[in-house]
């Protein structure tokens, strides 16, 4: 999550529950790299700090994304990545 806004938009989070684990146990979590807000259709590619709207499905398809998991995110959480350039 890129502020703290975001991170407190989820009302099971508390920086009380935070913990710190070993790079061995980060690498059994799946990257999530499509993700969408709740209640809405649009969904974003992520990309460092970047939010990249994809266009359709016919656009997943095309850049190889279709068999990838959609997250669903809060609106603040998504509204802290810039948006770029849609994928077509």
């Amino acid at each position: 999550m890129l502020t703290e806004s975001a991170f407190k938009s989820y009302s099971n989070n508390s920086f009380a529950k935070v913990i710190t684990i070993s790079p061995d146990d980060l690498q059994a979590y799946s990257d999530i790299v499509l993700v969408k807000a709740e209640k809405k259709s649009t969904i974003y590619l992520l990309q460092d700090s970047l939010k990249r709207p994809v266009a359709n499905m016919t656009a997943l398809k095309q850049n190889g994304l279709a068999s990838q998991p959609v997250g669903i995110v809060s609106q603040k959480d998504l509204d802290a990545y810039v948006t770029a350039a849609t994928i077509q």
